[in-house]
Formats: structure tokens, sequence, C-alpha cells
């Protein structure tokens, strides 16, 4: 029993790196919602200039002004 658990997770494990290198190299997914900032010194400069020093993780837009946006329909609730 153990050694079919084994081969079923090794064989799991092959197929899943196929799987996702196939669609990584026929599909746009590798790709999909990365991009170049244009004009990137302008929004860095903004950046600097509103963030100043302070490290840490920001989200853009943030969760509070993503609930009030005008056309939102409440979907952030």
């Amino acid at each position: 029993m153990k050694k079919r658990i084994l081969l079923a997770g090794i064989l799991g494990g092959i197929a899943m790196f196929i799987w996702t290198s196939i669609a990584h190299m026929t599909l746009p997914l590798g790709e999909t919602g990365i991009r170049e900032i244009p004009n990137q010194q302008a929004v860095l400069g903004a950046m600097q200039t509103n963030i100043g020093q302070q490290s840490g993780l920001y989200l853009f837009p943030d969760s509070a002004s993503a609930r009030t946006r005008p056309g939102n329909n409440g979907a952030k609730r």
C-alpha cells in the first residue's frame, strides 16, 4: 500500500511538472499580468515623494478605496 501511494505521488508530481511546463511555454500564462510601468521614472518619483523611506508591502488600490469606488457595486464587502 505504501509503495502505491509513493508511486502515485511521484507520477502525479511528474505529470504536474509536464503540464506546467507545457502550459508555461505554449499558453500565455507565463506572461499574464506582468507588464512594465509606462513612464516609470515619473511613477517612482511620485511614490518616493509620498512614501519616503517607509519600507513595507504596499497594495494599490488599497482595500478601503476599492470598496467605496464608484461603479464597484459593493463587490468587495
